[in-house]
């Protein structure tokens, strides 16, 4: 073998030891800090518009969506199929919710824990805000593996960070596992100078499976709230 061939052998161990060591030293400040300033973002009002599927029980439904949220407050959403048809109206306040269906004109008042009852699990208000907003409890952020050899792996105690030194978005995924749900954000953009994921998938563990996908999103813009009851209505 020529002297020549060592040579490049070389300078390829050294090339990937130089990439893996510029790496850790990038993550150490800039990629650490970049995480935290996007986990301290905290918007008072989301509204999002896309499109989505349901599936439980072997059964699967597509629809459009619109979502509208005050933090803390109140969720207000709307389901619609083809050509923009409204099929139910929902509003999500921490201890209420109700629904209208368009399709069968009655509407639903319960209490939250309905829903607990429906999909024979526990979950609450402060589990759907903390999915809209991606709140989290307070986590200790320690860089502590890297995955193949461009990506970080950030994990804590009920979320796992994927990291993309390279990207101007920077997160690629994360990944919220507890004993209520499962749930991962991904396909990151920027929107109005936000990063944010436009893909969200959440599973309870009943099996029943949430896919969205986000085409437009609002932070802090003042909408209006519009829920109501039509006459004639059964309940």
């Amino acid at each position: 073998m020529s002297k020549h061939f060592f040579f490049i052998i070389i300078l390829l161990i050294t090339s990937c030891s130089l990439q893996k060591q510029t790496l850790l030293n990038k993550g150490d400040k800039s990629e650490l800090q970049r995480l935290r300033e996007f986990n301290s973002f905290r918007p008072a009002c989301i509204y999002i518009e896309g499109e989505g599927s349901v599936k439980m029980e072997n059964q699967k439904l597509d629809f459009n969506f619109t979502l509208n949220s005050k933090r803390d407050s109140i969720v207000l959403i709307s389901i619609k199929g083809p050509f923009g048809i409204e099929f139910f109206r929902v509003k999500v306040l921490p201890e209420k919710i109700f629904l209208i269906d368009r399709i069968q004109k009655s509407y639903i008042e319960e209490s939250f824990s309905f829903l607990n009852t429906f999909f024979k699990t526990s979950f609450n208000f402060k589990d759907l805000n903390n999915i809209i907003y991606l709140n989290k409890k307070e986590e200790r952020l320690e860089k502590n593996m890297i995955e193949e050899k461009d990506r970080f792996v950030i994990s804590t105690s009920e979320s796992k960070y994927l990291i993309n030194p390279e990207s101007p978005h920077l997160l690629d995924t994360i990944i919220r596992n507890n004993d209520k749900y499962s749930c991962e954000f991904f396909n990151f953009k920027q929107e109005n100078g936000i990063v944010f994921p436009f893909n969200l998938n959440l599973r309870l563990k009943n099996q029943f499976v949430l896919e969205l996908k986000y085409k437009r999103i609002l932070f802090d813009k003042q909408t209006k709230f519009l829920f109501e009851i039509p006459k004639g209505y059964a309940k």
